[in-house]
């Protein structure tokens, strides 16, 4: 019995054996699916859960506050030393200085070819040769003389002109830097916000996010203030500096005003002078002329009265008159150039009238010789 039952075992053995080299050729695929599920398990792994992307999303979002915070931070900075550094960089005097030497220079060369102008035509006025109009050489030296008065009021308008273009740059400067670094702070606390959304969806306690967010906010909202009254303080010290500037240039314009004006008189003085001495000039040779022609009339009546003889008182008076005549536009007679010219007629009517007497004289004389022999 027991040799029975031993080979009976044995048996159930051999087959249990058998059984399972036949289900052996499965095995290899058990393995294959199992190396796929080792390759696929990594993959699964790598993918983030939501936890997980919350906390990246809370540290970007805590990386983009502190940025923020950072620009606005630097913005008004700089505006705060812009305002440092014009107080420091910005004298009154040397401002005014410097604006009113740039303008002079810059107009030195019109001033100068107005000033030749002017001293040109009043030449032509003094020197004006015999026949010129003097009214119209007088016109064109009166011009130039307002041409340099104008240079001078241009000379102010040039100076303020430059005043405000320099107060306009420096205002937009100020504004500019104000702009940017108002605009940080308002970035800064969007930038809380977003961090008070991200901290909420990483599972920050409630009153943890809420007490950081009311701080980011008091923070910016205080930067932004701070960014207005810096503002303000530059827009003061700009209009403070620039006011200063503004009298000390209304002095500047003072004076050159004045001068221009002491310098307009002199011109017109000048021109005045010129057209008298023009008139003078011009005067003188007329009465040269008048002169020389008198004078060749009166030599010319001598020789005509040498010839004649006149007997009776008619030539006698006649020469008489041609002597008055000669008195009168003798030098230092105060008789104008149309008297002179008028005397000489008369002179030499007169000397025509002499002659015909003494022609007709002559004439009875030979009638009536052969009556007295």
């Amino acid at each position: 019995m027991p040799r029975i039952a031993f080979a009976v075992v044995t048996l159930l053995v051999c087959a249990c054996l058998g059984s399972a080299q036949e289900s052996d050729p499965h095995a290899p695929k058990q393995h294959v699916s199992d190396a796929d599920d080792k390759e696929s398990k990594p993959n699964k792994e790598a993918k983030p859960s939501k936890a997980e992307l919350a906390q990246a999303a809370l540290a970007k979002a805590e990386e983009r506050h502190k940025d923020a915070l950072k620009q606005a931070t630097d913005a008004m900075d700089e505006l705060e030393d812009f305002i440092t550094k014009f107080d420091k960089g910005h004298d009154p005097t040397k401002i005014a200085e410097d604006i009113q030497g740039q303008t002079e220079k810059a107009m030195e060369s019109d001033e100068k070819d107005a000033d030749e102008v002017f001293h040109k035509h009043l030449a032509n006025l003094r020197n004006a040769e015999a026949g010129t109009s003097l009214d119209g050489l007088e016109a064109q030296a009166r011009k130039a003389a307002r041409d340099i008065q104008q240079q001078s009021r241009r000379k102010e308008r040039e100076m303020r002109k430059a005043l405000e273009h320099m107060s306009k740059g420096k205002q937009a400067e100020a504004k500019g830097l104000r702009r940017e670094a108002k605009k940080a702070a308002r970035a800064s606390l969007k930038a809380a916000r977003e961090l008070e959304k991200a901290q909420r969806h990483a599972g920050v306690k409630e009153h943890v996010f809420e007490g950081e967010m009311d701080h980011n906010e008091h923070v910016s909202e205080g930067m932004e203030d701070r960014v207005g009254d810096l503002g303000d303080r530059a827009a003061d010290h700009i209009e403070r500096v620039f006011g200063k500037v503004e009298d000390i240039l209304d002095g500047s314009s003072d004076r050159i005003g004045f001068a221009a004006d002491r310098r307009a008189e002199s011109d017109r003085q000048a021109v005045k002078d010129a057209r008298s001495h023009a008139e003078a000039v011009a005067a003188t040779d007329r009465a040269a002329r008048a002169k020389a022609a008198a004078k060749s009339h009166q030599d010319n009546s001598k020789s005509a009265g040498n010839t004649t003889h006149a007997a009776d008182s008619t030539p006698a008076e006649a020469a008489t008159g041609t002597s008055a005549i000669g008195l009168a536009i003798a030098p230092g007679s105060d008789l104008s150039g149309v008297e002179v010219v008028g005397l000489c007629c008369l002179f030499a009517l007169s000397a025509l009238l002499a002659l015909r007497l003494a022609a007709a004289r002559s004439r009875e004389g030979i009638r009536e010789a052969p009556l007295l022999g």
